[in-house]
């Protein structure tokens, strides 16, 4: 009898919530409260099945009644128990919401139908009555949340659980790097902070932040919509970013996508390294001269160090600056119309590997001593490989000492051809050549924020330098666990909206 009454009691606890689901009144602090009680008790989540399972049968049973009382034109009454009533006819959309409660075997629910994981509802022996109920419970979901790496987030419509489907709504995130793979095929990763809208299973819409997309072969088509434009990719890698100011901007990294624009006629077609910045009042194209990258000013955001008296700043667009990246194998290269510049390490697949290589022009430094220097570098995700093989991986930041060799090309700059390049090794360089500066860290899953070195190494070899042009390489120390992994990226001169790389001075005259 005691059991009886606890059981009683449990089931009058929880009534109020199911209700409360089921109309959606929940919000998603209590969406996950409600999971992790039934997932630590069988009995009640044996219950919610059969309390879904009853209002299947009544939202049938209700369609029945409003047939009837449609066909004798009889007007239904409005009183609020009644439209308590009509919320049941949600019971089994709402179901799609719960698939990622119900992960047993429940009473009255059966797993079945053309996608994997969603449950189908028997109301009765009834064929008519089961038909009726299959036919309305249909997938919303559009989308998979696929992966999420040091995330953060804020008041996202959607459910944000790394593997939960995802219906038309909202992801707002404020930290970290999520991806969403679409049912057509595409691949879009966002880096925080950004807030993103699903559409269907072939179109996204960023409102703001950033967002790298991925689209396979056979999936070409898929879209970002943007406040003033529509990006299509036809099979590429691609970068879109929405500014606070209402400015966007797009980047090619492979492949080709098309840019519409009220302000262009037809669709603009961009190719690797070229990109775009719009507005609802103006059309910028990369190709056109000094529209995007010509010097723009990157230097907000530096980092957390404030700009103090003697401290200047001088970036890889300025003068006689440049920067690039080299690949092992040479495929696609030379970068140096690259917005990226990558850094990677894979012993196992040596044609994949990767070092950055930065030149910064210090005529204007002719003559001062430098008392400080930070080198700051803008984290960025390349699109290529997946985190999840990538451990926390460590750079290591050199200087080429060797002055003869700093009148590199990046427009011819190979593997091959690369200052003091080892080329059997993905992180090796030729220690006569160089010299160890410092290193940081990037923890798995992150795309953006800043990383830099600063110390008495730097400066050093700043001050030992007579031809007053320097040049940093950059290499990753950390092998990947297995074949795909990620490759590291931070902005390049080119990039329309992201910092340059940047050396920050504190000079004495």
């Amino acid at each position: 009898m005691m059991r009886k009454n606890i059981i009683s009691k449990k089931r009058s606890d929880f009534h109020d919530e199911f209700d409360h689901f089921i109309e959606g009144r929940l919000n998603q602090v209590e969406t996950d409260d409600l999971e992790s009680r039934l997932e630590e008790d069988e009995e009640a989540k044996t219950w919610f099945a059969e309390y879904l399972h009853l209002h299947a049968v009544l939202q049938v049973d209700g369609e029945k009644l409003l047939a009837e009382r449609d066909k004798q034109l009889i007007e239904f009454p409005v009183s609020p128990r009644w439209l308590a009533g009509l919320r049941y006819a949600a019971a089994v959309a709402f179901l799609l919401g719960c698939v990622w409660l119900l992960r047993g075997s429940f009473p009255g629910v059966e797993a079945s139908g053309p996608s994997a994981g969603v449950p189908t509802v028997v109301a009765a022996d009834n064929p008519e009555v089961k038909a009726a109920v299959v036919e309305i419970v249909k997938d919303p979901s559009v989308a998979t949340l696929a992966d999420t790496r040091e995330c953060k987030w804020a008041g996202s419509s959607l459910p944000t659980a790394n593997g939960a489907r995802l219906k038309p709504g909202r992801l707002h995130l404020l930290e970290g790097l999520a991806t969403v793979v679409f049912d057509g095929g595409a691949q879009v990763t966002m880096e925080a902070p950004a807030l993103m809208e699903v559409v269907s299973a072939e179109k996204c819409r960023l409102i703001s932040g950033g967002l790298v997309g991925f689209v396979k072969k056979g999936a070409e088509g898929f879209q970002v919509e943007t406040d003033d434009a529509v990006v299509t990719d036809y099979g590429t890698r691609f970068g879109v970013t929405v500014g606070k100011s209402g400015r966007s901007e797009v980047v090619v990294l492979e492949g080709e996508v098309g840019v519409a624009h009220s302000k262009v006629k037809g669709e603009k077609r961009l190719e690797m390294g070229e990109a775009v910045r719009y507005d609802s009042k103006s059309f910028l194209s990369g190709k056109a001269p000094g529209a995007i990258g010509a010097e723009p000013d990157r230097n907000a955001g530096l980092g957390n160090k404030k700009k103090a008296r003697g401290w200047e700043a001088v970036t890889t667009a300025l003068g006689r600056g440049k920067d690039t990246y080299v690949r092992q194998g040479n495929g696609g290269g030379p970068f140096g119309r690259s917005p990226l510049v990558m850094a990677k390490r894979s012993a196992d697949r040596k044609s994949n590997q990767r070092k950055t290589y930065l030149g910064f022009d210090l005529r204007r430094f002719k003559g001062a001593e430098i008392r400080e220097a930070e080198l700051a570098l803008a984290i960025r995700s390349s699109g290529l490989g997946y985190a999840s093989v990538v451990p926390d991986s460590v750079f290591t930041v050199y200087g080429l000492k060797d002055e003869d060799l700093d009148g590199w090309d990046e427009t011819n700059m190979t593997w091959q051809n690369a200052p003091a390049n080892i080329l059997d090794h993905g992180s090796r360089l030729d220690g006569t050549k160089v010299v160890k500066l410092g290193s940081f860290e990037i923890k798995q899953g992150v795309s953006s924020g800043f990383r830099s070195i600063e110390g008495e190494l730097l400066s050093k070899f700043l001050n030992d330098d007579s031809n007053e042009i320097v040049t940093f390489i950059v290499v990753r120390e950390t092998d990947q666990s297995s074949g795909n992994g990620l490759v590291h990226a931070f902005a390049s001169r080119e990039h329309p909206t992201a910092m340059a790389p940047t050396l920050r001075l504190r000079v004495v005259e």
